[in-house]
């Protein structure tokens, strides 16, 4: 039922010089583009109203400053994070600015706690995406070290020798992890993709099938197992595998970063591209960690992987750098 209540005069004398009228006085007053603006709107509560639409048939909105504010205090870490909708934003903004907090907060973390094996893990993602693999390495070894029956802790290692292209040390440190939990996927993920690396695809396949017997529609494994397909000369399978994740994503989320996958496998770099744009669209946050993937090598090369990783606020590198 339509509430009918006359209007509070308070509100409108409170509003009489508070009012911002339209999208691009709303983004100017937060100094932000008006698409940023627009977004947080819709996941993030900014307090923007809607009005009727206009003679133009546009739907009208407006925003009082003093809300704004307030919502401004609750969000205090956006401040001074550069609006990753302004393409003229350095290539320290987007989530970038986010990861350098993360630091702060890891390493602060370590120095009340330098025995806690979880907080050596999590600072080794932060090493990871900033290309420091060697410091990363070392931080899951102490995580080992710290947690030695942990399948987590000895997988994760074996990832961050994936990462450095260190493909038997991936699968000798992963093969422990199995030895700790002989069911443990993610295991069976690294172990897969170093086989994979190694051009041993029968084994791959093997590993990421072990998976999709128990999870048969998991969009990650069927992702990998896609690529290796393509990787392997199996056009038609991978081709299926697309089809598979199209299907699925009428029913769940899964990232367009998973079919940007198989079509660089299959070498569609411009299909790729679009993929990983609507990754980046999706805020997915694997695409820190692309100048760590030894999979998205073959796109090194390609100026469009530079401009995405400067975008999304991670170093970027060449071929040659690995």
């Amino acid at each position: 039922m339509a509430d009918k209540r006359p209007p509070d005069p308070a509100v409108g004398e409170r509003a009489a010089g508070d009012r911002l009228e339209t999208w691009g006085e709303i983004a100017a007053y937060l100094g932000r583009e008006i698409r940023t603006v627009q977004r947080w709107e819709k996941a993030m509560a900014l307090p923007v109203r809607r009005l009727g639409a206009g003679p133009d048939k546009q739907p009208r909105v407006f925003a009082l400053k003093s809300e704004l504010d307030a919502w401004w205090r609750d969000h205090e870490v956006l401040r001074n994070a550069p609006d990753p909708a302004d393409e003229t934003s350095s290539s320290s903004g987007g989530i970038g600015f986010l990861l350098r907090r993360g630091r702060r907060e890891f390493r602060r973390a370590l120095d009340l706690r330098p025995t806690y094996a979880t907080a050596h893990q999590f600072y080794a993602y932060y090493l990871t995406a900033m290309g420091r693999l060697p410091e990363a390495i070392a931080e899951r070894k102490k995580a080992v070290d710290l947690d030695a029956l942990s399948p987590l802790m000895a997988s994760a290692l074996g990832e961050a020798y994936y990462q450095a292209r260190q493909f038997d040390q991936t699968i000798e440190q992963n093969q422990r992890a199995l030895e700790l939990d002989p069911g443990y996927a993610i295991a069976l993920v690294n172990i897969g993709r170093a086989y994979e690396q190694k051009g041993m695809h029968a084994q791959a396949q093997a590993a990421f099938q072990k998976i999709l017997a128990f999870a048969p529609d998991d969009p990650a494994v069927l992702a990998l197992i896609g690529h290796d397909y393509a990787l392997s000369g199996q056009r038609a399978e991978a081709a299926q595998v697309i089809t598979r994740l199209k299907n699925l994503s009428t029913r769940r989320y899964v990232p367009s970063l998973y079919e940007a996958l198989i079509y660089t496998g299959l070498g569609d770099k411009n299909e790729a591209f679009r993929f990983m744009e609507a990754a980046f669209s999706e805020r997915t946050e694997y695409l820190v960690y692309l100048g760590a993937e030894p999979l998205a090598d073959p796109l090194r090369d390609d100026p469009r992987l530079s401009d995405l990783m400067k975008r999304v606020g991670v170093p970027a590198r060449s071929s040659g750098s690995h």
